[in-house]
């Protein structure tokens, strides 16, 4: 779906969101935000030595927590959503993909404001001090003078690989060196600063799979496997297992969500765009495929943050048929 295309469908969204809320009340819902990592102004937004999945800031951050608490929102954390959400209220759960280090940098914001964020744990590049394979090829053919689209197209076909012929078609490709992180801008937590950063009350962690691998393409033992392995590795993270989980690129079935209810998970969240209607069943499917927003640069965030409440959205479900008939995966 071209930018074009993109922005038509969200100013539309917009006019209508603010037509319809002038007459008719939202419904109550609980809202999931999906980051992966924030820069710190906009000089660190040029650097390129991670993928450019969002060139959010940290003032976009406190933009965002902002909007919600003026308009009355509850920052919630997984426990919260499980004990069960006052069906009331509206509620905002902040959400962050990998496990990078960096995210480090938002304790600050979260103590400043008293919010509540959640952190999914990739375990293998935190446990084995690995550079995330996405950023490796990223800094690399960005020095080679590749364009963006050749390394897009390059990323979609690696995700597309099992966990070790990753690994092989990096060291093959980049050297054996390759996994090596550049610096804090690109390194995962290690697992001392994991356990020292999950200590903080405003902060949980959760279930990213051990290699961060499309678990759709997995038989059922494979996919018990990738999670298990996380859920035990963050256990000795922070004394408990999580309660929730993020499937790596947003890729779940039904064997997935099953595997994931076998392993003691209450709560799974997706990439798919949309607003959680409360009260939740939790365990059930629902609970276990929730929608997440991903806040973009290059839109007005007072815009995004309204439309994150709407009931309805044009652009959401143009983007699900999109990706169900013409996705690449």
């Amino acid at each position: 779906m071209n930018n074009r295309l993109k922005r038509f469908l969200r100013y539309n969204d917009y006019l209508f969101y603010k037509a319809h809320s002038r007459v008719f009340e939202e419904s109550n819902s609980l809202i999931c935000l999906l980051f992966h990592t924030l820069f710190t102004d906009e000089t660190e937004s040029r650097l390129r030595s991670r993928y450019p999945q969002s060139k959010l800031q940290l003032d976009d951050l406190c933009f965002i927590i902002e909007f919600y608490l003026d308009h009355g929102f509850n920052f919630t954390s997984p426990d919260g959503i499980i004990s069960g959400l006052d069906p009331e209220k509206n509620h905002v759960l902040l959400t962050f993909d990998d496990g990078y280090y960096c995210n480090s940098l938002t304790l600050p914001i979260l103590k400043h404001y008293n919010v509540p964020a959640t952190f999914f744990i990739s375990a293998d590049n935190v446990e084995n001090g690995k550079a995330f394979w996405w950023d490796i090829i990223y800094r690399e053919r960005v020095s080679q003078n590749v364009s963006e689209a050749e390394i897009y197209r390059e990323c979609v076909a690696v995700k597309k690989m099992p966990p070790v012929q990753i690994d092989t078609y990096i060291t093959e490709t980049f050297g054996e060196n390759a996994f090596q992180p550049q610096g804090d801008l690109d390194r995962p937590f290690t697992p001392q600063e994991l356990k020292s950063f999950s200590s903080e009350p405003l902060v949980s962690l959760g279930n990213h799979c051990r290699n961060h691998t499309i678990l759709t393409k997995m038989g059922r033992l494979e996919i018990m496997r990738e999670i298990g392995s996380a859920q035990d590795f963050l256990a000795g993270i922070n004394n408990e297992k999580p309660g929730i989980i993020a499937y790596p690129y947003g890729d779940f079935n039904d064997q997935v969500i099953q595997a994931a209810c076998d392993c003691g998970l209450k709560l799974g969240m997706t990439v798919e765009p949309g607003k959680n209607h409360i009260p939740l069943d939790i365990c059930s499917r629902s609970a276990l495929s929730l929608k997440r927003y991903i806040p973009q640069v290059g839109m007005d965030m007072r815009i995004q943050c309204e439309l994150f409440q709407s009931d309805y959205s044009l652009y959401n479900t143009i983007r699900g048929l999109y990706h169900h008939f013409c996705s690449d995966r």
